[in-house]
């Protein structure tokens, strides 16, 4: 529950019980708790007045002081989160909390926020590595105009366009990685990250998230080898269009069987494998559209992990792929429902196990 409506709760509650006879805030948060004017606490037997909320003055019973460090507390954490502006038409004048001083970098802003901050990007090409910090919401202006440019910087394998933390949203941006297959547009080990309408170009890995319960949704990755990967993770991945991959349009591994993604209502266009499930997990695949563009590929693959639950998914191709199967599953436990393969192919199922 958000401080400002556990405070309320605990107001009304206390109400109730005949604790306090008025609760008025002062001007600066009435807005807030949607309250009177300032604060006077009355009790059966004792008073208790506070000029104001910053310097209480005497509060002598429990119910009294644990009001007040609920106060403080929604002060603490909602009040002061800040939201500054990104824009190459800025002043570029720190704190960057309007469009006519906004940051020329979103470095720059990313730099001074805080866990709960939110940066909004205007539109215009930023050349530069996104490197995230937990608790922050980036926004760009729209996956067409808004553009993190990575193409020009030294690359390593390993590289990342954007770094996620715990607890962030990244939205509205267009990543392009590199001018070869190396690099990751969105790398990710942090838990309940948010990833969404964003649009991914030219890089080795479009997704990766290791360890993370995130949620990938309405995202368009475009020429990667491996569009996402999930890695002792959970994640919600949905609605997303994955085009033009070379080897594995979805990739869900792990080292045991304590993880469950769901992968749902996702098109895939791949030349190698749709999606493939390796070792641990227990995921739910449901509602994806598979196209084939070359032969010697697999519209699902599964190999050695836990129980799959496999529904509603279609296979197809418009070529003739001697070499290709429909949907693959070697050694696996699961649970197949109304999955469906059109065009011309070496097998449409080929399932051996439980």
């Amino acid at each position: 529950m958000k401080p400002l409506n556990l405070i309320k709760n605990l107001y009304f509650f206390l109400i109730n019980l005949n604790y306090i006879k008025s609760f008025c805030l002062p001007a600066s948060v009435k807005n807030k708790f949607c309250l009177p004017t300032y604060v006077k606490i009355y009790y059966t037997k004792l008073q208790c007045s506070i000029a104001s909320v910053g310097k209480p003055t005497y509060v002598k019973t429990t119910v009294g002081k644990l009001l007040i460090a609920y106060c403080l507390l929604s002060f603490t954490n909602s009040t002061y989160a800040t939201v500054r502006y990104v824009s190459h038409n800025g002043s570029n004048t720190p704190p960057y909390l309007t469009w006519e001083t906004a940051a020329d970098s979103i470095m720059s802003a990313i730099n001074i926020s805080e866990f709960g901050d939110t940066i909004y990007v205007a539109n215009g090409v930023y050349k530069e590595q996104v490197i995230m910090i937990p608790g922050l919401t980036l926004i760009g202006a729209g996956m067409d105009s808004c553009v993190i440019d990575t193409r020009y910087f030294e690359q390593p394998f390993d590289f990342s366009s954007v770094l996620l933390a715990d607890n962030t949203v990244f939205k509205n941006f267009n990543v392009i990685v590199s001018n070869s297959a190396s690099g990751f547009a969105i790398n990710s080990d942090s838990l309940n990250a948010i990833i969404e309408y964003n649009k991914l170009n030219d890089g080795y890995f479009g997704i990766s998230l290791e360890g993370s319960n995130s949620l990938v949704k309405n995202n368009i990755v475009d020429n990667f080898e491996i569009g996402i990967l999930t890695f002792n993770s959970s994640p919600i991945i949905k609605d997303n269009n994955l085009i033009n991959i070379k080897q594995r349009g979805i990739w869900i591994d792990a080292f045991t069987d304590n993880y469950y993604p769901i992968i749902e209502r996702n098109i895939i266009s791949t030349a190698q494998f749709g999606i493939i499930v390796q070792f641990g997990t227990k995921p739910t695949i449901r509602n994806n559209i598979i196209i084939l563009t070359d032969d010697f590929s697999s519209g699902y693959h599964g190999g050695s992990s836990d129980t799959v639950w496999l529904q509603n998914n279609l296979v197809l191709t418009e070529e003739t792929l001697q070499h290709s199967e429909g949907f693959l599953n070697t050694g696996v436990p699961h649970l197949t429902y109304n999955n469906m393969v059109f065009g011309k192919l070496n097998a449409g199922f080929t399932f051996t196990g439980n």
